[in-house]
């Protein structure tokens, strides 16, 4: 009976941690698809395994386009190098990289948008 009591104790905590859980990558989620800034995230190969709304419209590369590839796959091969060199930098240093880069934006050739690296 004890044993019972327990049990249904943990399975009430888990569901709340669950639910907490949920409602915190909610509001990060909305959070990164809201925001003004390009937000992204690369494993350490360089493939981007999240873009946000913004680096979307700005970078003119949607998301199923851009999962899984690299910058070499995705921009002209001058700004790749330019991306992928910020990238090692801060990898290797594992401190914050501020920059401005150049990205080809769907309303001009190019423009310079600041990133942070960390």
């Amino acid at each position: 009976m004890e044993a019972r009591k327990n049990f249904a104790g943990v399975r009430e905590r888990i569901a709340t941690l669950y639910e907490t859980l949920r409602e915190k990558h909610l509001l990060l989620e909305t959070v990164l698809e809201n925001s003004a800034a390009n937000i992204y995230a690369k494993r350490k190969d360089g493939r981007y395994i999240y873009i946000n709304r913004e680096m979307e419209i700005t970078c003119n590369v949607t998301r199923e386009q851009g999962l899984g590839k690299t910058d070499f796959d995705l921009f002209p091969t001058e700004i790749a190098e330019q991306y992928r060199s910020n990238d090692l930098s801060a990898m290797m240093t594992g401190k914050l990289v501020e920059s401005e880069e150049k990205v080809r934006a769907p309303w001009a050739n190019s423009s310079c948008c600041p990133r942070r690296y960390r």
